[in-house]
C-alpha cells in the first residue's frame, strides 16, 4: 500500500488530486455543494490509489485486432 501511495506520481495523477481537494474545499465551502465533495472525494481517492476509470493502466484489453494463430492461441 506504501508503494502505491508513493509510486508513479505523473502530471495526470497530481492534476486529479488537485481537483478534487479543489471539489471538497468548493463543497465544503458553500454547505449546499455536497455533489461537489463526492465527485473530490472520487478524484481524491483515484488520485491517492492510482486508479482509472479509463481503463489507462491495460486491464481493458479486448484482444481486438489480434491476429489468432493456428493453435488458437494469443501470438507471442
Amino acid at each position: 500500500m506504501r508503494t502505491i501511495l508513493l509510486r508513479n506520481w505523473g502530471a495526470a495523477r497530481l492534476i486529479r488530486l488537485l481537483a478534487g481537494l479543489g471539489f471538497i474545499i468548493y463543497g465544503m465551502a458553500n454547505q449546499d455543494g455536497i455533489m461537489f465533495t463526492v465527485v473530490g472525494a472520487l478524484f481524491t481517492v483515484q488520485a491517492l490509489l492510482n486508479l482509472s476509470c479509463c481503463c489507462g493502466g491495460g486491464s481493458c484489453d479486448t484482444g481486438f485486432g489480434r491476429k489468432k494463430t493456428k493453435t488458437g492461441g494469443d501470438p507471442q
